[in-house]
């Protein structure tokens, strides 16, 4: 028979007691008054225990709680809950062809942006009615006017009913007639923008747009098309062209920048400007003579000539340094205006010079 093994004892603790010593202490009052004591200590200790897990409890029901108050207040809110903005109404309809797809589109957005106030059919049908006038009031009076209509809460058929009264019939065929006549006149993106307003009536395929929208370029884009290639699609082709439109429109700009301040460029030596040469005819500083005796002049007095004379002057302008018959007066009169020449006095042989032999 096998003896059990004494278990190996950790450190700082005793040895279990045995059967033997359990029945040497139990006459012993010290170890029995100890022995209360330990109980009344456990008892304590499993009630704490006890309470301790109640209140874990109770703070785990509250954080729960507390997470679930947390969600409901940042959970995403329901459209009821947004504020519906504020959308123009449409302006009243009284019949008019050529105003219906205006007016129809201004109602379908109104639904668009408020669908709480008009989630149902029969919301949107009032509406509409409450901007119809003239004839089309008197249209949809029995509407209006019977709870049980079948278009008072079919809103697909109301709609329906009003398209075929008052949809234009021949919106298509002038819609072909300004595709036909519309080029570019203006920017790409205003010829864009134009374009496809025009084929909105009519059921044109992405192959149909791109050849119509390309007939109707400028010849400057389609030459700047051919050099770098069109796109394929409708849509990238719309953005080439504005691109290329614009490009074209920058590079226009520079250049009349560039003419503007070209003839202001100061040459690169010298930082001087360069002399500007007139192709006037060089004018004399002095007077015009022959305007001066363009007119003949009267005749002179006594004392002048007396003056002149024995001041060995010149008889017609009376200056000192030539003669009359050399005047330059002379000269230039003699081609326009004829003036009398003054003849000098005739003296006594004697009084002149001697002539050499």
């Amino acid at each position: 028979m096998a003896v059990p093994r004494s278990p190996i004892l950790a450190p700082g603790t005793s040895r279990p007691s045995t059967p033997d010593d359990l029945e040497d202490i139990q006459g012993d009052p010290d170890v029995q008054s100890r022995t209360a004591h330990g109980l009344d200590t456990e008892d304590a200790l499993t009630r704490a225990m006890e309470a301790l897990e109640e209140a874990r409890a109770e703070i785990r029901n509250q954080r729960a709680t507390i997470a679930g108050l947390q969600r409901a207040t940042t959970h995403t809110p329901t459209a009821e809950m947004f504020r519906e903005p504020k959308v123009n109404k449409p302006n009243e309809f009284n019949g008019k062809i050529s105003e219906y797809r205006t007016f129809m589109s201004q109602c379908l957005l109104t639904f668009s942006m408020c669908p709480s106030s008009y989630s149902k059919d029969e919301q949107k049908v009032l509406f509409i009615i409450s901007y119809l006038g003239k004839n089309a009031r008197d249209w949809a009076r029995p509407i209006l006017e019977n709870d049980k209509h079948p278009y008072r809460k079919d809103f697909d058929a109301f709609k329906k009913a009003l398209d075929t009264l008052y949809v234009d019939r021949n919106l298509k065929h002038q819609a072909r007639d300004e595709l036909s006549r519309l080029k570019q006149t203006k920017s790409a993106a205003a010829y864009a923008v134009e374009f496809q307003q025009v084929i909105v009536p009519l059921d044109l395929n992405d192959e149909a747009k791109h050849l119509f929208f390309y007939l109707g370029l400028k010849d400057t884009i389609k030459d700047a098309l051919a050099t770098v290639g069109e796109e394929k699609t409708f849509y990238p082709l719309v953005d080439q062209v504005i691109a290329i439109d614009q490009r074209q429109h920058q590079r226009r700009m520079e250049e009349k920048k560039s003419s503007s301040t070209k003839p202001h460029e100061l040459p690169k030596s010298g930082g001087k400007k360069p002399a500007v040469h007139s192709q006037t005819p060089k004018q004399s500083s002095q007077p015009s003579q022959s305007s001066s005796h363009s007119q003949p002049r009267g005749p002179l007095s006594e004392e002048e000539k007396a003056r002149r004379r024995d001041n060995d002057l010149c008889y017609r302008c009376a200056s000192p340094d030539h003669k009359a018959h050399v005047c330059p007066l002379r000269k230039a009169s003699s081609s326009n205006v004829s003036v009398p020449e003054y003849a000098p006095p005739k003296f006594p042989q004697e009084n002149w010079p001697s002539q050499g032999t």
